[in-house]
């Protein structure tokens, strides 16, 4: 640290500004060394900065060398929906036309028995217990209605209805004859023999034997419910329906003639099946009839009418009781609707007269999806009505003006009922709804108006409990709004179907599912057939269930990891479980020593002891490929078309057409001009020649005493000019970027020698210099490459619509695609005669990226420049050095001149004091 200087004061001088004059004359030196430092780190980064250009090109060519590049396919299928298909590299160019006969199709299964639920109470009814049958799959709702008609006969009528509101095709056959059945439709002979069954299947005529045996006072329901049960297995058997239910046979009773009949109803929805009757296989037409020809004639099975379409599979039962209709309700032997299950009474014996509902599906909670209703109160005039007798005189009521009166009397409306209030506006479910004028509308016309408005009800008459009620059309538990504040209409008191009018609301139940990942034991809603513990099998593989500890996620786990073949799983949709088997043969569920419950709960099975195949069959897939057929085992085909795998989703006819995906390689060829116009732009500055104005303003470093005068705005336009000049010169001045300047095209447009590819050169790819088409020497001169460009997007636009390379590589992938990246081994044999082999590049890409390495590695000259104590580093090492001896001098320049002002100023100072006593000497003399 220097120390505190106080000079000048005997002399005057102002020695500090002297000694700085000195100093800044010493220092000199120093700023040039600076300097220099200062330039040789530009250099530096410079250098770098063209390594790293270089070493971009280079890897940006990595994408030059592979054949995905050059090779890769674009596949087109001109019926998406038929097959899907992706072609590798291996794929030949072209169109090929797939045909599918048929889809592959896994062995599959889902729940289809039945479980049957008591939905609506009366009649009698108390309770119902309810069991499985083989071919009693459809799904909907039995309501029976028992009455006794005109005969004084109990009768229970059966109309089920498919939740999917299905229609069904049905064949009724004659009326029996002679007494065969008495009115209660029992048998009063006995009925034997081998009989053939006629029936046509698809349009075609086919048939199968029965054989009957009934002895005396066998009832008519037993020997439908057998017919049910054999011809469904036939038809099972003989088709394939895959132990599927196709045929509904049922009694049909004529109350007016005492006289019954069969139903066939065709219940497949994959097949048409119409029945013809029933005929004697021994009978000769020239011949009388045969016994068994005659029986047939007497059941009524000699011939069937023609097929009509209904919505409803009727069913009947006849007693001569209450007590005797229950019976036959229950007992199998009679053909009960339901049994075995088990119908229990309030009285324990029999029905009464009413309507009960019993609802069935092969869900696991079988619990129908019921709809929000508003049910109405009833109407005074109409309270005890009865609908067998008074339903007419009801329909002329709905069918009247309302507010006027029939020729029979009043309508159902009560009395004092004020109508002119129904016109305006009333809003359900937030629909508006409008009566402009009431007299022209009648209930049905009205009703029909509220249907149609978009609230999303149904408005109906009840006529069992006499009401209007309003249900949403939506079922399950959905909100039903009935009217908001701004009403204006009486309609809901006049129908009496508003809460403040004595309707009652019923909010809708959903439909049931599980909660899979509950215990079994513990789930609310559970089965409705519930699950015991034990084993179960499938496809002879034994699962155990305990419904104590285990889930059905659990359960579903265990069965897809047995060994059985098969996946489990569970649709929380439908409700429903299914089996997917991994190969094509049908699925086997059940056996003799099964202790669990849970396929029958589940509805895969109806019998839990006994070995039932289920579901449908697999199938291959059959399709022809350019007109030549092959069979596969499942949808995903890759053997077919070299390189080429497809799925197949459906039947028809798809062709998939095969190109070059041009766009890789022109994105990849785009990247790397891009990277190699950066580098030519780099190599290539403005020229400034040396009488450039520039160079006068701006080719000396900017010191700090010149920044002081300018704006920050002047600072950086000098120093962007001054570097401008430093870059310029340091290109004229390098041999080094001379030398990649000149290699760097020239390595670029030399010819390659492939024997797999006919090209030699870039230009023969349609790799053209920047300006060689217009012939502008300005711009080709530079060596760009396609366009002066260096974004990526741009140059793979100019690639695609101004170069032939798209063209070129489409119709010689090959070629183009070695002309890039060939290589070939090269054997050599050592000084000891031993063999060696190395790889040698041959392709375009390859030696390229081979020279632009040999341009940055560790023994080019761009490295040993810029490497850590490489040359710049070393001559920036000896200018500091230089840089620390010269300031050593100055240090100690700078205390020889303070020492030498310091001896002066003491010199100063003694020649004053002597001045002074020589001064004071003469004065003194000269007094005297």
């Amino acid at each position: 640290m220097e120390g505190l200087r106080v000079s000048g004061l005997i002399s005057g001088m102002d020695t500090d500004s002297i000694v700085e004059a000195y100093m800044n004359s010493a220092k000199a030196p120093i700023v040039k060394l600076n300097q220099q430092i200062d330039e040789l780190t530009y250099e530096k980064t410079t250098y770098n900065n063209f390594i790293t250009m270089i070493t971009d090109i280079k890897n940006s060519m990595l994408s030059l060398k592979m054949e995905s590049t050059f090779k890769s396919k674009t596949t087109t299928s001109s019926v998406e929906t038929v097959a899907s298909a992706i072609a590798s590299i291996t794929t030949p160019p072209g169109t090929y036309t797939l045909k599918v006969d048929q889809v592959a199709e896994p062995a599959y299964a889902t729940s289809i028995y039945t479980n049957k639920v008591l939905s609506q109470t009366g009649a009698g009814i108390k309770s119902f217990s309810p069991s499985f049958s083989p071919y009693d799959q459809l799904e909907g709702t039995h309501t029976v209605n028992v009455y006794t008609d005109k005969n004084n006969l109990w009768v229970a009528k059966d109309t089920f209805k498919g939740n999917s509101n299905d229609k069904y095709s049905v064949n009724y056959s004659d009326t029996s004859k002679n007494g065969l059945f008495d009115s209660k439709g029992n048998t009063t002979a006995k009925i034997k023999g081998d009989f053939e069954f006629v029936y046509t299947f698809n349009g075609e005529t086919k048939s199968f034997s029965i054989n009957m045996d009934y002895s005396v006072n066998t009832s008519i329901n037993k020997i439908a419910a057998d017919l049910d049960t054999e011809i469904n297995a036939k038809l099972d058997a003989l088709h394939g329906n895959n132990s599927q239910q196709t045929m509904k046979v049922t009694v049909q009773y004529d109350e007016d003639t005492g006289g019954f009949s069969f139903a066939f109803y065709d219940v497949d929805t994959q097949n048409e099946i119409e029945v013809l009757g029933m005929v004697d296989p021994k009978q000769d037409s020239s011949q009388p009839n045969t016994a068994a020809t005659d029986l047939i004639n007497n059941m009524g099975l000699n011939a069937t009418y023609k097929s009509q379409s209904t919505k409803e599979i009727t069913n009947y039962l006849v007693s001569t009781s209450s007590e005797n209709l229950g019976i036959k309700l229950n007992s199998t032997d009679k053909g009960g609707f339901f049994a075995p299950g088990k119908i229990e009474f309030e009285d324990g014996k029999g029905p009464t007269k009413g309507t009960f509902k019993i609802y069935q599906d092969a869900s696991a909670v079988c619990r129908p999806e019921t709809y929000t209703t508003f049910y109405g109160d009833t109407f005074d005039k109409i309270a005890n009505a009865n609908p067998a007798i008074d339903r007419d005189e009801i329909d002329k009521w709905l069918d009247t003006k309302i507010g006027s009166k029939t020729t029979a009397g009043n309508t159902f409306f009560d009395d004092g009922t004020v109508f002119k209030d129904l016109n305006g506006v009333f809003y359900i479910n937030g629909t508006k709804i409008e009566i402009e004028d009431y007299t022209k509308y009648t209930p049905n016309e009205l009703m029909a108006k509220i249907n149609g408005s978009g609230a999303g009800v149904t408005m109906s008459y009840d006529y069992e409990k006499n009401i209007f009620q309003i249900s949403n059309n939506k079922g399950g538990a959905v909100e039903l709004t009935m009217g908001n504040d701004t009403d204006t209409s009486s309609f809901f008191s006049v129908f009496k179907v508003g809460i403040n009018s004595g309707a009652t609301y019923v909010r809708g139940q959903n439909k049931g599912s599980l909660d899979t990942s509950a215990v079994i034991s513990k789930l609310d809603p559970s089965f409705t057939y519930p699950i015991k513990s034990g084993t179960f099998t499938i496809n002879g593989v034994s699962i155990y269930v305990d419904t104590s500890k285990d889930s059905i996620n659990e359960v579903i786990s265990k069965v897809n990891k047995s060994g059985a073949g098969v996946t489990m799983t569970y649709d929380s949709t439908t409700d429903k479980f299914s089996l997917t088997s991994t190969n094509e043969e049908r699925i086997k569920v059940g056996g003799p020593n099964d202790t669990s419950s849970f396929l029958l709960s589940t509805g895969l099975l109806y019998m839990q002891t006994q070995e039932t195949t289920i579901g449908t069959e697999g199938k291959d897939a059959v399709f022809t490929m350019n007109g030549v057929k092959y069979t596969r085992e499942n949808n995903e085909v890759n053997d077919v078309v070299p390189g080429m795998s497809f799925t197949i989703n459906t039947t028809g006819t798809t062709v998939f057409n095969v190109k070059i995906d041009t766009d890789k390689a022109v994105t990849a060829l785009a990247e790397f001009a891009a990277k190699y116009n950066k580098l030519i732009n780099a190599l290539n500055p403005t020229e400034i020649s040396y009488k450039d104005e520039l160079r006068e303003k701006y080719s000396e470093p900017l010191t700090d005493e010149k920044k002081e005068s300018m704006s920050e705005d002047e600072i950086k336009k000098y120093q962007e000019n001054y570097e401008k000049i430093q870059y310029h010169d340091l290109l004229i001045r390098s041999s080094e970027l001379r030398t990649l300047k000149t290699n760097i095209r020239a390595n670029l447009t030399k010819t390659i020698n492939s024997d797999n590819s006919k090209f030699k050169s870039i230009t023969q790819v349609g790799i053209n210099i920047a300006g060689s088409s217009t012939r502008d020497t300005t711009i080709t001169k530079l060596g760009l490459l396609f366009d002066v460009s260096t974004d990526p997007e741009k140059l793979a636009e100019y690639i695609k619509e101004q170069s032939n390379f798209v063209s070129i590589l489409s119709e010689n992938p090959d070629d183009v695609f070695y002309f890039f990246t060939d290589s070939e081994t090269v054997y050599e044999k050592d000084e000891k005669g031993k063999e060696t082999s190395k790889i040698v590049s041959v392709g375009w890409a390859r030696v390229y990226s081979d020279y632009l390495d040999k341009t940055v590695n560790s023994t080019s000259a761009l490295y040993k420049k810029t490497a850590t104590n490489g040359t710049i580093e070393s001559e920036i090492s000896l200018l500091k050095n230089q840089i620390e001896s010269q300031t050593t001098r100055v240090e100690m320049y700078l205390e020889r001149l303070y020492s030498q002002f310091a001896a002066m100023e003491e010199r100063i100072s003694t020649l004053q004091q002597s001045a002074s006593y020589l001064t004071n000497l003469s004065t003194n003399n000269a007094s005297k």
